[in-house]
């Protein structure tokens, strides 16, 4: 685990101990879920890369991705069988739909770490953003 989640910031000094725990608790009575999620400039679903650039071009192209993550044991193997669906949709419909998106939105952005912010390519995003209200 530790070795995937390296290019991650903080995931070694803040998460690697309580990620390998969950992980050794596994078993078959229940299944685990996590979401995870960015702004991207491409609708694509798989997006390999794991170090992210800013969003480029107008915001109205910009859409927001989310993946939902699970992990369940598997008795029989000792296997952890993990999936990842992902969803995307264009950032102004939720914007337009959820009224406290936007501002969610950024107070999420901005409150993270500058090395988060760098990883997921959000260098300069809320900026954009708040320009773009004005």
């Amino acid at each position: 685990m530790d070795e995937i989640h390296e290019p991650i910031p903080g995931y070694d000094a803040n998460l690697s101990s309580p990620t390998n725990a969950l992980f050794d608790r596994l078993n078959e009575s229940k299944a685990y879920w996590r979401l995870n999620w960015t702004l991207i400039d491409n609708s694509e679903l798989h997006q390999p890369q794991s170090i992210r650039r800013s969003p480029s071009g107008a915001l109205s192209d910009w859409f927001f991705r989310v993946e939902r993550q699970t992990l369940r044991f598997i008795p029989q193997s000792s296997a952890i069988l993990f999936t990842i669906r992902n969803y995307v949709a264009p950032a102004s419909d939720i914007a337009q739909q959820y009224e406290s998106f936007t501002e969610g939105l950024l107070h999420s952005i901005e409150s993270a770490p500058i090395e988060m912010q760098e990883y997921k390519g959000w260098v300069g995003v809320s900026e954009r953003i708040r320009a773009a209200l004005a």
